[in-house]
């Protein structure tokens, strides 16, 4: 084996303790066996170190095998079977991955494969549908259209040596590294890191029971939220350096003391009128409207051009009302000497602390900025996957989040 024996016995631990959990309300399905989880992540660990005609794998396995696939599957989670099957199963092995690279990609479709004959083999492919955009779907569905990602071991190359696993539309966790990192819920929720970003747009929630002081003020920073997502999820796809930093909408110009840049800009993108115009749009009447539709599509070409900026060596500046400030940015704040501590992980195991000394610039800059501009939150994102979240907090402590990638929904 390539990958580290460890590695699979945290995937089977893991994968045993949600099963076992019982906020999940997990199905009882059947678990690989260890020799079969080794088998499965080594295959793929090796064919993500390929490339095919000069590009990187990108496919998707789910270990089930066809019996299961139909005692499990059909009916409850999948109205048909939608799925090719082969006539004879094809080997899996890491070249055969290398071969099918880009024809399944873990979010509509996923290779089947299981024992064949004491063998390992991939028997069919199936598809399903994609989880909804939080940012430009289409708000309805069709009639027979219920093919739910199967409720077993997925996973999928995300990059050289990077594996995604996961169970249905739940992240159990990545593999990057060379270690196993946990699933845990959403760094984004109120009480982790939510909290900070909800103050940058005067939004009140109850931490204890998350609930907003109205409708408005809910639809509000769900789309306000859903936006920050996407830069996230924008960043975790291209899986190169960037730090994207958010200032209070009010000290914009108090945050222009702490960086140089050589690209002065004025300007504006109009992120804050299509978040007011989707706030209006969205009483439940009108969740079908073709207006709220083109609006949201509008907001997903804005904000992934707000991120494109972030390819500059340098920090992005945004403000709360995601204005570009400054793009390849220098950032000069004076070095913080307090405390850096990690902020609170919910449903997680353990904190990962990390040593800021060894991180290098971009991380440390971060650090001295957002202790200078109280409020303001950086997003930084490292080539090898993490993307890092970095605040003060309110008792002048710099805290972070060691990545805000991992939750546990996909």
């Amino acid at each position: 084996m390539l990958i580290n024996n460890n590695i699979a016995i945290d995937v089977l631990k893991t994968w045993n303790e949600d099963q076992d959990s019982s906020y999940k309300g997990r199905d009882d399905r059947p678990i690989p066996s260890l020799k079969e989880f080794e088998v499965i992540i080594d295959t793929l660990f090796r064919a993500s170190l390929l490339r095919e005609e000069g590009d990187l794998v990108s496919i998707s396995v789910t270990w089930i095998s066809e019996e299961d696939f139909l005692k499990y599957e059909l009916g409850k989670w999948r109205e048909t079977e939608l799925s090719l099957r082969f006539d004879t199963p094809i080997e899996f092995d890491s070249k055969t991955l290398a071969k099918m690279s880009g024809i399944v990609n873990g979010y509509s479709g996923s290779l089947l494969v299981h024992k064949v004959n004491n063998s390992f083999g991939i028997w069919g492919i199936a598809y399903f549908e994609p989880k909804n955009e939080k940012i430009g779907s289409i708000p309805c569905s069709g009639l027979n259209t219920r093919h739910i990602t199967p409720d077993s071991p997925a996973i999928n190359i995300t990059g050289v040596g990077s594996l995604e696993i996961s169970r249905g539309n739940s992240m159990i966790g990545r593999i990057e590294n060379g270690n196993f990192i946990k699933s845990h819920a959403k760094v984004l929720s109120p009480d982790m890191l939510g909290k900070y970003l909800y103050r940058l747009i005067d939004i009140n929630i109850d931490i204890q029971t998350r609930a907003f002081s109205d409708e408005n003020q809910s639809i509000k920073a769900s789309t306000y939220m859903n936006s920050m997502e996407y830069l996230i999820e924008i960043l975790s796809q291209r899986k190169m350096g960037a730090t994207i930093i958010i200032v209070p909408e009010e000290i914009r110009d108090q945050s222009t003391k702490e960086f140089d840049t050589s690209w002065k800009i004025t300007g504006t993108l109009e992120v804050d009128k299509l978040h007011k115009n989707l706030v209006n749009l969205s009483p439940s009447h009108q969740n079908n409207s073709l207006p709220k539709l083109s609006t949201s599509r509008t907001l997903r070409n804005r904000l992934r051009s707000i991120a494109d900026l972030a390819k500059m060596d340098g920090a992005l500046l945004i403000t709360s009302k995601f204005e570009v400030v400054a793009f390849g940015a220098k950032l000069t704040s004076e070095k913080w000497k307090g405390a850096i501590d990690c902020g609170p992980i919910q449903m997680h195991f353990y904190k990962d602390y990390l040593d800021f000394s060894r991180l290098g610039t971009r991380h440390n800059s971060a650090v001295n900025f957002v202790s200078a501009v109280k409020g303001a939150i950086a997003f930084v994102a490292s080539s090898d996957g993490p993307i890092r979240a970095i605040t003060r907090s309110d008792d002048d402590k710099v805290i972070y989040w060691p990545d805000c990638r991992i939750s546990m929904f996909k």
